[in-house]
């Protein structure tokens, strides 16, 4: 007897779960400031109806930052948990287009030490392809774009602390494989 065949992807009622690493460099040309970016994430998915999917992500991402001065290097980790709607299209057998909006809230803790912990509002997206490995398993390449906007908290030696505003646009790449039923 035969086993069922897996379900075709991107149709109604398949979960599909995976994972990702990004990478990600940009370069402030007005501060001088480098930044890297290296990150692992998790998802999981629905497709409520066919080529539509409901997706859920967790990740953690670790940054690099140094600027001109021999004392200007900082690190810091964020936390992000991402919710959003997203379109799966089939280009040719196997290979299939997505895109997905995002949006949550990241968490940070920085090692600079006048700064404190801060939580941001996050927006974004990701946009790539996916390539069917076997039955049920799919590889991904694409680009993450998010955009997080909130108050940074700065310690002034007070019992108060200094808020600053703060947006953040990180442009990743990403590779991840994913299993689906």
């Amino acid at each position: 007897m035969r086993a069922p065949l897996a379900r075709a992807y991107s149709t109604k009622g398949v979960w599909e779960l995976g994972g990702s690493i990004s990478f990600g460099y940009d370069k402030d040309f007005e501060t001088k400031y480098e930044h890297l970016s290296l990150g692992l994430s998790a998802s999981a998915g629905v497709f409520p109806v066919r080529r539509f999917l409901l997706g859920l992500s967790f990740g953690v991402v670790h940054l690099q930052t140094w600027g001109p001065w021999a004392d200007s290097k900082t690190s810091s980790t964020e936390l992000y948990l991402l919710v959003g709607p997203g379109l799966v299209l089939p280009i040719a057998r196997g290979l299939f287009f997505f895109a997905q909006a995002q949006l949550g809230l990241a968490w940070e803790h920085s090692s600079y030490t006048q700064t404190l912990d801060s939580l941001r509002g996050v927006f974004g997206a990701k946009i790539g392809v996916k390539l069917l490995l076997g039955e049920s398993v799919l590889l991904s390449i694409g680009l993450e774009p998010l955009f997080q906007v909130g108050k940074q908290k700065v310690d002034t030696g007070t019992s108060d602390p200094f808020k600053v505003d703060e947006e953040q646009l990180y442009l990743l790449l990403a590779l991840g494989l994913s299993w689906f039923r």
